[in-house]
């Protein structure tokens, strides 16, 4: 069920009678049941005059309006990033793996023990068939003369283990690993700034935009090898094409190529649940007039989507300079060219 509620403030009047909107509060939120584990979709705008120069007498400043999370590209995809390096953090889930490969291979090793086992009861060799079951002396009620159901049934105590050794590996390769919850954040600021005119005509805008972005999950295992293989980048041909390409690792300092194509696959071999993306944005807005007028207004805006996670978009990112390493390894690629 959802739920919304609305409020708005009014400013002090003008001469004219008019009176500005100077704050609102629009909010939209979904409720559930207990034991309110399930995150849910989520909506929140406020805006607010934050200083007006000319108050009491408010004649209209206006409020930041929404701006569609313009700006929360890039944190998004840094938040992606992480929230993909937090899934292989867990040791426990390697020891999951360890179990379900061991719960395989001891299913391979009794099944091999019962066929040999089988084949030499068929053939009447009772010693052999104890010393597979790990007898010393085969059961005094086996016979030539008894069908083999009847010679089998008297070996019950050397098979029995073995087959609930093979029952306990198959509840583990049922069982459910366990999950983990795993999110990612990121944070971005963006500052732009308008100017124009001179003197009492001189007008200067600036807007600055601070994005958050929360992407959360419950993952598990659903299937290990496929998990390992995807781990291992041997499932995905366009993320290892884009590898053998000359330099495509500098591509990527500037725009986000590879882990595009590697999102294909991210998740291979597993299961998500609970999912959703938050998006935070703050906007504030400063206006300075040459004439000796000022305001400053802000607003809030919160987006919880929940669901499937999208994959990373192409972006370009911003350029900060070189690291040292981005540096040394520029340089050897130059060096490397001049070579040729």
């Amino acid at each position: 069920m959802t739920k919304h509620t609305y409020y708005q403030q009014l400013g002090n009047p003008t001469d004219w009678g008019y009176r500005a909107v100077n704050y609102t509060r629009d909010c939209y939120w979904n409720v559930q049941k207990a034991p309110y584990k399930a995150p849910l979709a989520f909506q929140l705008d406020i805006a607010e005059v934050l200083k007006d120069s000319e108050s009491p007498a408010n004649n209209g400043v206006s409020i930041v309006p929404g701006y569609e999370f313009s700006y929360t590209a890039g944190p998004y995809n840094k938040a992606y990033e992480k929230l993909k390096s937090r899934l292989g953090d867990e040791a426990q889930w390697a020891v999951n793996v360890a179990e379900w490969k061991q719960s395989v291979g001891s299913i391979e090793k009794r099944g091999l023990q019962l066929l040999r086992f089988v084949k030499k009861l068929k053939r009447f060799d009772f010693l052999g068939a104890a010393h597979e079951l790990g007898l010393g002396s085969a059961p005094k009620g086996v016979s030539r003369k008894k069908q083999f159901s009847n010679n089998f049934l008297e070996f019950h105590f050397g098979w029995e283990p073995a087959i609930k050794d093979i029952g306990a590996s198959i509840e583990i390769l049922n069982s459910d690993f366990g999950s983990k919850t795993v999110k990612g954040r990121a944070s971005d600021r963006i500052r732009i700034t308008n100017t124009s005119g001179s003197g009492n005509s001189f007008f200067r805008q600036e807007i600055v935009f601070d994005s958050h972005v929360t992407i959360g999950a419950r993952v598990r295992i659903s299937n290990p090898n496929l998990a390992l293989a995807s781990s291992m980048g041997l499932i995905n041909p366009l993320s290892v094409a884009w590898e053998l390409v000359p330099f495509s690792f500098v591509v990527d300092w500037f725009v986000n190529v590879g882990n595009v194509l590697n999102s294909c696959t991210d998740f291979a071999g597993l299961s998500l649940e609970d999912t959703y993306v938050t998006r935070f944005q703050t906007t504030t807005k400063s206006q300075v007039w040459g004439y000796g007028r000022h305001d400053q207004s802000r607003g809030a805006y919160v987006r919880r989507s929940v669901g499937s996670i999208p994959g990373p978009t192409l972006a370009v990112k911003p350029f900060k300079g070189f690291s040292a390493v981005r540096g040394a390894t520029a340089i050897a690629l130059l060096i490397q060219q001049m070579k040729h």
